[in-house]
């Protein structure tokens, strides 16, 4: 009765996937539907792990390379048709040459740093991989200054106190096993799922209000050039990025060195032709900062920023994140040069 009656209310219900706080968001597996995106309408299917990627099979008589690309929305490409998404116009050209190549396409929306841990994890126990990228957006993954994870028998919290960033790791136990599984069967019920999303619609309408009556009350000021340019997005506070380091640090444990970072950016990251990044009070754009990180931990990387900043013509994305059909075969062309790179 509850689920007609949100119906007839107008709020719909996911058809492939819900949300989870310590899960992050889950498609389905095995589902086919066509949603309509800015006028097009798009074909979402996912596989037998449950993914936006065709079936994964796994023959050990024929041996392929295998690259698992882990990310959010930018990797799963929701507004995408699947076969012109950066990971498979990627494959394409990597079956051309004499290695044959699996590109496994792991990207799942609204997903941060901590879920990627788990999806991680859980693709090395399946698949054990050659390759692991993942692709840092600036959208999901440098937004929460608390994020916890459950990983293995382990409760791993991350998060800020007294300006410094902690890492508190305890076992489960057994209330903590019973809840974990809990949540697992939970999240498949869409009457809980829909309550979940209206609590958090009611809590964003809160959260907004909260912050327009906070920004009616600060006074007006001119900003100076360079305070100016600290407003552009891409300047993260430096304790975010602190424990933006910490969590990928523990992924780079858990995938044995194979992962490769790569940084997708927004449009609103990009730097006015000609003008150097600098750093502001309490703020490293984030460009400094993925170079640096990767160097200091000798982690390798594909400077997809980079490339996509000096040749910025305004013509990559959907709507200022997400990639057009221009934007992924573009992209796809950086990472496949660096992986030529990466083999010789």
């Amino acid at each position: 009765f509850f689920e007609i009656f949100m119906h007839f209310y107008g709020v719909p219900f996911s058809s492939y996937g819900i949300r989870d706080e310590r899960y992050g968001y889950r498609y389905f597996k095995n589902i086919q539907t066509v949603f309509n995106y800015n006028n097009e309408l798009i074909n979402f299917s996912t596989n037998n792990y449950g993914f936006r990627d065709k079936k994964w099979t796994f023959d050990s008589g024929v041996k392929k390379k295998q690259i698992a690309v882990v990310g959010d929305s930018i990797v799963s490409a929701l507004g995408t048709h699947q076969s012109r998404r950066f990971t498979e116009i990627l494959e394409n050209k990597l079956i051309k040459g004499e290695n044959n190549y699996q590109v496994l396409n792991m990207g799942i929306n609204g997903q941060n740093v901590v879920n990627h841990i788990n999806s991680i994890d859980s693709i090395i126990k399946e698949t054990n991989p050659d390759y692991i990228l993942l692709i840092l957006s600036t959208t999901d993954d440098f937004v929460s200054n608390h994020q916890k994870t459950f990983l293995g028998s382990k409760k791993i919290t991350y998060s800020i106190k007294n300006e410094e960033v902690v890492i508190d790791r305890t076992s489960l136990n057994f209330i903590e096993i019973v809840y974990r599984k809990a949540l697992i069967l939970i999240r498949q019920s869409s009457t809980i799922n829909q309550l979940y999303k209206i609590i958090n619609l009611i809590k964003s309408k809160s959260n907004k209000l909260k912050n327009s009556i906070n920004e009616d009350k600060k006074e007006k000021f001119m900003i100076s050039g360079q305070d100016n340019k600290c407003i552009n997005t891409g300047f993260k506070p430096k304790l975010q990025t602190n424990l933006i380091e910490k969590i990928l640090i523990d992924i780079n444990k858990i995938t044995k060195n194979k992962l490769i970072l790569g940084l997708s950016p927004s449009e609103g990251d990009f730097i006015i032709n000609n003008e150097s990044i600098i750093n502001c009070k309490d703020k490293i754009h984030i460009f400094n900062w993925f170079n640096q990180f990767t160097e200091r931990h000798d982690i390798k990387k594909i400077n997809i920023h980079n490339i996509l900043n000096k040749t910025n013509k305004g013509n990559y994305f959907l709507d200022g994140a997400h990639y057009n059909d221009n934007g992924h075969s573009i992209v796809a062309e950086i990472i496949y040069k660096k992986l030529i790179d990466l083999k010789d």
